[in-house]
């Protein structure tokens, strides 16, 4: 995990970004206290030593992503993980948080929100990357047939890898437009689609920023689908 400081940022694409999407909007954001975030997505080895997986197409690459993924198997994990810790978990069994008023207040592992997401995986940069394509992401022009394994291309300044390119990385938010601005902004909406961020080796080039969006339903299993995990940050 990577400890990454609070702070505000400007969320969003910039105003000429190519590839813009009609569900990109731009919010100014703060973030108000410390939290965690894996250095890398959750690999098919981290996911195998909690829940048991045998899909075919999930062997022989260890350290690859897990993927296959929906956002409620992504949420179970971190309740799975949670109780294996000796953890209050942070969500119930349909994704709802429990026992807290926002996944902010949560203190076990749990997904990151939209903005805690997009303001780790900017590292301080405005760009809609923070690098040349090929050298910071795996994705539909030189990644191949599936995922690659964790840590192959350059990190961002902040030492995380991986966040554009290899797999979608759901984060805890419905999906909503305008995105929501102010301290600490998370959307809770019951059932609603949740959002997807950092594009796949399946995406073309112009969805392989920090600003891009992607819809799914919370029980869909998506072949490009996977997450990395965070945490509030100790004082």
């Amino acid at each position: 995990m990577v400890r990454v400081s609070a702070g505000a940022f400007r969320m969003g694409p910039l105003p000429d970004e190519a590839g813009r999407g009609t569900n990109e909007s731009v919010a100014h954001v703060r973030l108000t206290q410390d939290f965690l975030i894996g250095r890398y997505p959750v690999t098919q080895s981290e996911y195998a030593a909690f829940v048991e997986d045998n899909r075919p197409a999930y062997q022989g690459c260890p350290a690859c992503p897990m993927a296959g993924l929906s956002w409620l198997d992504a949420v179970r994990f971190t309740n799975t993980l949670n109780e294996r810790l000796g953890l209050t978990p942070c969500y119930d069994q349909q994704g709802a948080v429990v026992n807290v008023r926002t996944p902010y207040d949560c203190t076990g592992y749990r997904l990151p929100t939209e903005a805690e997401w997009e303001f780790a995986a900017r590292a301080g940069s405005p760009e809609s990357r923070y690098g040349d394509i090929d050298d910071i992401a795996w994705y539909a022009a030189n990644c191949g047939s599936g995922s690659r394994p964790v840590g192959g291309r350059h990190p961002n300044a902040w030492g995380l890898h991986d966040t554009l390119g290899n797999v979608f990385e759901f984060v805890f938010d419905s999906m909503s437009t305008p995105l929501p601005g102010g301290d600490n902004p998370a959307v809770i909406i019951d059932g609603a689609e949740r959002v997807m961020r950092g594009a796949s080796c399946a995406s073309p080039a112009d969805r392989v920023r920090a600003a891009a969006r992607t819809r799914g339903t919370p029980s869909t299993r998506y072949t490009h689908g996977g997450f990395r995990l965070a945490r509030r940050a100790s004082p």
